[in-house]
């Protein structure tokens, strides 16, 4: 979850006077804006040089209208996937239906309620940005099962999320017990105890599997020797980071 304050927000819009208008509205909530752009491929190479939470843009932006856009940032091997509000002129339900096919959080009609744009940056959670190409939760769950985890094993289902979640998001590696366990312990109305737990076991489970091959081909010498298994959150760095990069092969 974030605030607006903590919001790192861009901006692409063709028309400068409504670029202007969203820009005063995301600073009068006190959110960072981090860049702006008049059109498609600026926009794009922005978002990959770019960390940012959340993009606003018109649906209709010269050089690469939005759902081209979005679909290219979902090829993207970037660390952190913004949400995306689209902003229309006018009531579009056909362009709306294909703005959140492709994964947009929101859309907002102009001119833009500033009451209506700060709930949405409120409420804005990782899971609400944009999937990454590759990495959905069935590709997930097929990468653990590769390394050897069990689908019947409850923890597999915490650390599938959690990954999932940090697809989205690397920032969530940060704070795993106070942040990313939490949003796990809410999806499935455990404990956090119970999230941290269940990993750790499922992390164990299965580096007694077998699966030898496969999890020396994921992790190397990436993790200590001693131990002889990654750690959970090492798990799920290494794991997301390979989703990312598309190394994992089924």
């Amino acid at each position: 979850m974030i605030t607006p304050t903590q919001c790192r927000a861009a901006l692409a819009m063709a028309d400068s006077t409504q670029l202007a208008l969203m820009r005063q509205m995301l600073l009068d909530l006190d959110a960072d804006v981090v860049f702006e752009a008049r059109d498609g491929l600026t926009t794009l190479a922005h978002v990959q040089d770019c960390v940012i939470d959340v993009l606003l843009m018109d649906l209709v932006l010269p050089a690469l209208d939005a759902p081209a856009l979005i679909r290219e940032i979902h090829k993207s091997a970037i660390p952190t996937m913004p949400a995306v509000i689209l902003t229309l002129p006018t009531p579009m339900p056909e362009f709306e239906r294909r703005a959140l096919d492709v994964s947009a959080y929101a859309v907002l009609e102009r001119p833009t309620d500033p009451d209506r744009l700060a709930l949405l940056l409120m409420d804005l959670h990782p899971s609400d940005r944009l999937q990454r190409r590759g990495a959905g939760t069935q590709a997930v769950q097929d990468a653990l099962s590769t390394l050897g985890f069990s689908v019947r094993h409850r923890g597999t289902s915490y650390l599938s999320y959690a990954i999932w979640l940090t697809c989205k998001d690397n920032r969530l590696l940060k704070q795993l017990k106070g942040g990313l366990y939490t949003m796990v312990a809410e999806r499935f109305q455990v404990s956090v105890d119970k999230v941290e737990h269940g990993i750790r076991r499922a992390v164990e489970s299965a580096w007694s599997s077998g699966a030898l091959e496969a999890q020396h081909r994921a992790f190397g010498n990436t993790i200590d020797a001693r131990r002889g298994k990654p750690t959970s959150g090492e798990m799920i760095a290494r794991v997301a980071e390979l989703l990312r990069m598309k190394e994992i092969k089924q």
